[in-house]
């Protein structure tokens, strides 16, 4: 290992490393929620369809192999206390932007 490799190593931030998982493993709840509850929405109205489906198709594979990954390598307690956060992440990501929405023009 050269030093510049050592020195990085060193210098790794453990917590940010931490953050950013957690940051990564919500958004992928917070994602396939959205995903789930937008295809309901175009199937009510039979806009669920071509792109718009693949793509959310999409995002809901994705998305829920990450989840799966939280219940494979966590601890079942861990695992559910992890789905109670994203869960409350999502009301409070939810709040704030119908809040900030009612204060911009959506053109």
């Amino acid at each position: 290992m050269n030093i510049i490799e050592q020195a990085n190593k060193q210098a790794f931030n453990t917590d940010q490393y931490r953050l950013n998982l957690w940051l990564m493993y919500l958004s992928a709840d917070s994602c396939q929620s959205a995903a789930i509850d937008l295809e309901t929405q175009l199937r009510r109205i039979g806009w669920y369809q071509f792109e718009d489906k693949k793509t959310v198709e999409a995002i809901k594979f994705n998305s829920g192999k990450m989840i799966r990954d939280v219940d494979k390598c966590c601890k079942t307690d861990f695992a559910c206390e992890f789905g109670d956060i994203a869960d409350d992440v999502r009301t409070m990501v939810t709040s704030y932007l119908k809040n900030r929405l009612k204060t911009i023009e959506i053109k």
